[in-house]
């Protein structure tokens, strides 16, 4: 990143009677710190600095840039916000900042400083700048079942791909939408006057959902998606239909968020709650792990309730691995604020599986996904597993 040399020559020095000696004591130290690029000792001066009261523009600058240098993009942010109360026009400043929030998942957040500061941020050179049409997102699965009944309903494979898109306006706001396809097969087992009989038909879908994101200031946020799912099966046609708001809050290396929605499938009315906390203990995204708990209320049917988490860890320089769990007997669930619908009837048991993110430069990142799910048919109990292999594809421009 493109770094401005007056940090290394500008030392900020009012002149207060009775605390100079000690300003400029802080003052001094930390500047040769920074020149000798001694990020631990500068953090743990500057750090005395302000809990003895010496906070100024510096201060909080050299803070910010160490704690960046070191990785810790959470607390750099924290300073570097801190910094810009003092000189919200710094573009040294602004600069580190931007870069911060992209490298702790917090990209509309460095849109929106972007986009309010553009006279400045236009004259530098980015890796990374934000676009009104951001990105496009293709994927495509099967999930293969491993159920071979001889009688009966035969729970078969499933099929689906999607296109998306995110539009980008001002930062302040961001739009998500895709639409997709689903192919559902099933195999129908029956005895008739001596004879077996395969009877095989298919339940199709045609889905549009679309989600938003709207800054609020002060690190939160809300979310609001709907999701429309056109169901055709057996010479009938009906719609199923999601609707959801999430709230959430950013603080140092914890995001707090919950999600409300109901949703009406198969003429029953779900409503689900899922609180949710992700926790960065290196205050960037190498390692994280997230928890929710999903609580959920089908129709007359007593409540269930899922317990689900995901751990990601950087395992190469530009490849990431997520392993992700849930648990509990639930119906009708709905999944990343009903990004996914699980419209089916039949109970989700559990599931797990990994996910591999493999970005080959600042525009193109592969996704390749395995998962298990473990579920049960509503009408006679009997367990199958469906197998998730995934692949998608998003293109920024």
């Amino acid at each position: 990143m493109y770094r401005l040399a007056y940090f290394l020559l500008l030392i900020s020095i009012p002149v207060f009677s009775q605390v100079e000696k000690d300003f400029v004591s802080y003052n001094k130290i930390t500047f040769e710190l920074y020149e000798k690029q001694d990020w631990n000792k500068l953090i743990i001066c500057g750090k005395e600095a302000l809990k003895n009261e010496y906070d100024f523009f510096y201060m909080r600058v050299r803070l910010g840039i160490a704690y960046y240098e070191k990785g810790n993009f959470s607390r750099a942010i924290y300073h570097l916000e801190k910094a810009l109360l003092f000189n919200d026009t710094d573009p040294a400043v602004l600069e580190y900042l931007y870069f911060a929030y992209i490298f702790s998942d917090r990209y509309q957040e460095a849109c929106r400083l972007y986009y309010k500061n553009y006279q400045i941020f236009r004259e530098k050179t980015l890796s990374v700048r934000p676009k009104v049409l951001d990105n496009l997102n293709i994927q495509g699965g099967i999930k293969f079942s491993n159920q071979n009944k001889e009688l009966g309903t035969q729970v078969n494979d499933i099929s689906y791909g999607l296109i998306g898109t995110t539009i980008n306006i001002k930062g302040r706001f961001t739009l998500f939408q895709y639409a997709g396809i689903l192919n559902h097969g099933f195999t129908d087992k029956f005895i008739n006057e001596g004879f077996l009989y395969h009877y095989q038909y298919y339940i199709n879908q045609f889905e549009y959902y679309i989600s938003g994101n709207l800054l609020l200031g002060k690190g939160w946020s809300m979310n609001p998606a709907y999701h429309l799912i056109r169901v055709e099966a057996f010479n009938q046609k009906y719609n199923d239909h999601y609707y959801g708001l999430s709230v959430n809050k950013n603080f140092n290396k914890v995001r707090l968020g919950i999600n409300i929605s109901k949703a009406y499938i198969l003429d029953t009315d779900v409503v689900q709650i899922v609180p949710e906390i992700s926790y960065y203990p290196l205050g960037n995204t190498k390692l994280y792990f997230t928890l929710k708990n999903t609580n959920n209320k089908s129709g007359e049917n007593d409540p269930y309730n899922q317990i689900s988490g995901k751990m990601g860890f950087k395992i190469f320089n530009k490849t990431w691995l997520e392993g992700l769990y849930a648990y509990g007997k639930i119906q009708f669930l709905a999944h990343d604020n009903g990004y996914v619908l699980y419209n089916n009837p039949d109970y989700l048991i559990s599931r797990g599986g990994l996910i591999l993110y493999q970005y080959f430069n600042n525009y193109t990142q592969l996704i390749l996904s395995f998962q298990l799910e473990n579920k049960e048919q509503i009408t006679t109990r009997d367990p199958y597993t469906h197998h998730f292999v995934m692949a998608g594809l998003i293109i920024k421009f």
